[in-house]
C-alpha cells in the first residue's frame, strides 16, 4: 500500500489510455446501475482466490456512490464484507474512488479492518489526487 496506519490502508493505481473516449467509457461503466452487481461478482471471485482455504465470506455488499470529492471524481465504490478464517471474524470496508484525467484514470482505494477509513480523510486524500489529475 502507499500508506498504512493501524487497521487502515490507502493505495492508488493509475492507468493510461490511448484516447479520452476510453477514459469516458470506463467511467460510464462505473456509473452504470449494473456496476455494483458486477463488482460484487468480481469481488467474490477475487476473494475466493486470495483467501486461504476454509475462509468464509459472508454479507458482501457493494454500492456505487456518485463522485462528490471533486468534479473529476466519477464515482466511489463502497464494499463491506464479513470474513471468517481460522476462527476469527473481521468486517472489512473498502472504498475506491474513480478519478479521471486526460487519457488516464486513477483509482484510490481505502481499506479498513473493523471500521471504515474516516470519511473526512477519504475526502481530503481523494480531493488531493483529483486536483493533481486535473492538472496533469
Amino acid at each position: 500500500p502507499d500508506f498504512g496506519s493501524g487497521q487502515f490502508t490507502a493505495s492508488s493505481a493509475a492507468s493510461s489510455f490511448k484516447t479520452q473516449v476510453e477514459v469516458l467509457n470506463r467511467l460510464a461503466a462505473v456509473r452504470s446501475p449494473r456496476a455494483a452487481n458486477c463488482f460484487t461478482q468480481a469481488l467474490r471471485t477475487s476473494l475466493a482466490k486470495l483467501l486461504p482455504s476454509g475462509t468464509h465470506v459472508e454479507n458482501l455488499t457493494v454500492r456505487t456512490v456518485d463522485g462528490g470529492a471533486a468534479p473529476n471524481v466519477a464515482a466511489t465504490l463502497h464494499a463491506v464484507v464479513t470474513v471468517t478464517a481460522l476462527g476469527q471474524t473481521a468486517r472489512v470496508y473498502s472504498d475506491t474512488a474513480f478519478i479521471s484525467g486526460v487519457q488516464f484514470g486513477v483509482q484510490v482505494t481505502y481499506t479498513g479492518i473493523g471500521t471504515q477509513v474516516p470519511g473526512a480523510l477519504q475526502q481530503q486524500l481523494t480531493r488531493d489526487v483529483a486536483r493533481r489529475a486535473a492538472r496533469a
